[in-house]
């Protein structure tokens, strides 16, 4: 169920947009300005959603695609051209269509991007820390479990970002984006992500099953892909951390992180 306003209304005007592309001709230019302003709304609503209600996991696809779109209807509304629209209806309709069904199901099921809402089926709640280490002195991101009783006392003062460098990162994101998209990406379709937590006590102690000796901690090592990092992985590493392993997820300093920093920078 429900109870964030502002979200419902960005999917109403996605909804609406979605609808009125199928309407669209040269010859009803009034139907045109209705879509170029569900398109505005949907802009709109969407940041100031963000702000208030803080993000969802599915609106970092519903920004990436339907974004284009928006910006390709706001050129067509600009030049009066809406025969322009008419060629791509069909499928702009049908992949933006897909997209925002996506968004629907995963909002409802997974709740805000707080991770809080996936589940485990491990004993333990979880803490993480962030540390240097190695030859090469790489970033580690270290998940571990914690207690229940630990968890509850710390969670709401120290809920873990998602990222750790979140202006850097989105620096990052913006020059990747840049490069492959044919339009520049400005950085406030990316400060939504600063806001994301992911459930985990921000260095919170190890679970007493370990401390005291009762259980062995055992260690995995977590290697990310290519052009990857260890955030994209967040969901795993908590899973794993949950079973009552201590995992250590590295961003490789050799060019195939697609962010990370070291004591040099």
């Amino acid at each position: 169920m429900w109870v964030r306003p502002w979200e419902a209304l960005t999917h109403t005007a996605v909804l609406l947009a979605l609808i009125t592309q199928f309407f669209v001709t040269e010859e009803r230019q009034q139907i045109g300005w209705m879509l170029f302003v569900f398109h505005v709304a949907w802009i709109i609503f969407t940041l100031i959603g963000c702000k208030r209600e803080g993000i969802r996991i599915a609106h970092t696809i519903n920004s990436v695609v339907f974004l284009p779109w928006s910006i390709y209807y706001f050129w067509a509304a600009y030049n009066k051209n809406f025969s322009a629209t008419t060629n791509s209806n069909l499928v702009l309709s049908t992949l933006t269509a897909v997209f925002w069904l996506h968004n629907v199901y995963y909002t409802k099921r997974l709740g805000a991007s707080d991770f809080s809402r996936l589940k485990f089926d491990g004993p333990y709640k979880v803490g993480v820390r962030h540390i240097n280490m190695g030859e090469f002195d790489s970033e580690v991101a270290v998940f571990y479990p914690i207690d229940e009783s630990e968890y509850a006392l710390k969670i709401k003062d120290r809920n873990a970002p998602w990222l750790k460098a979140p202006n850097k990162w989105i620096d990052s994101q913006q020059r990747i984006l840049s490069h492959f998209l044919p339009f520049y990406v400005p950085k406030f379709f990316l400060r939504q992500f600063v806001q994301v937590k992911i459930d985990c006590v921000l260095g919170g102690d190890l679970s007493f099953d370990f401390t005291s000796g009762k259980k062995d901690l055992h260690p995995l090592i977590f290697s990310h892909g290519i052009f990857g990092d260890n955030h994209s992985y967040t969901g795993l590493l908590k899973d794993m951390a949950s079973h009552g392993y201590i995992v250590f997820a590295l961003n490789h300093s050799d060019g195939t992180c697609i962010y990370t920093e070291n004591s040099l920078g």
